[in-house]
């Protein structure tokens, strides 16, 4: 007799091949509790009057159904944990899985306001967003200027962007010490430019001698 069922039905075990996270026997062995149980909380409701035989179609169809659309989702968004393969230092995934305060927070840190309203997926859009845009913002710094941390290449002992860094008076006692006299007006990014190159300047001449 056994041998004549599982002629008739060869998945006996899993009666959708397709779907072979549904495990059709193990729905069968639940108990009508459990099943009711699990058809709750696939949102089906008025099981109270079914029998256990009928119970256990509808979870394997549920089942079915929702396996169904996370195949789906997922084939249509093949990069859902990073929807912005072009961008792997922002995480969707982790965004997604914040809580609307700390989006907001997030929010706020990137400048943009009014979010006090705003529910989760917005906000979880709304900080994607915010951070591609911050990334690509960087990386287009960074392809202008590939050398950002040092204009100057050739002279490795003299970084920029410490010097970029400095104050007003700073940069202005630096350059007295280089004998450069005249500077009381000059903004900071003059200040900045004549004190790379007079640095730039003498690091040739140390390397020359």
């Amino acid at each position: 007799m056994a041998a004549t069922k599982s002629a008739k039905n060869p998945t006996s075990h899993n009666d959708t091949p397709n779907t072979p996270k549904v495990r059709e026997a193990a729905i069968a062995k639940m108990k009508v509790a459990e099943l009711r149980q699990k058809l709750r909380g696939h949102g089906v409701k008025g099981t109270a009057d079914l029998k256990k035989p009928e119970l256990v179609k509808q979870l394997i169809k549920a089942e079915v159904a929702g396996t169904k659309k996370s195949t789906a989702k997922k084939s249509k968004n093949p990069t859902a944990g990073n929807d912005t393969p072009n961008t792997p230092d922002v995480s969707e995934s982790a965004i997604a899985a914040m809580k609307a305060d700390e989006l907001r927070r997030k929010l706020r840190g990137r400048g943009v306001k009014g979010t006090a309203g705003t529910k989760k997926p917005q906000l979880v859009k709304q900080v994607i967003k915010a951070e591609v845009a911050g990334t690509k913002k960087s990386t287009a710094k960074k392809s202008k200027n590939p050398t950002a941390g040092n204009d100057t290449p050739n002279t490795p002992d003299v970084s920029e962007s410490a010097i970029a860094a400095m104050k007003a008076d700073e940069l202005r006692r630096k350059l007295r010490g280089h004998g450069v006299k005249g500077t009381a007006d000059l903004k900071k990014a003059e200040l900045v430019k004549q004190l790379i190159k007079i640095e730039t300047g003498a690091k040739k001449k140390t390397a020359r001698k």
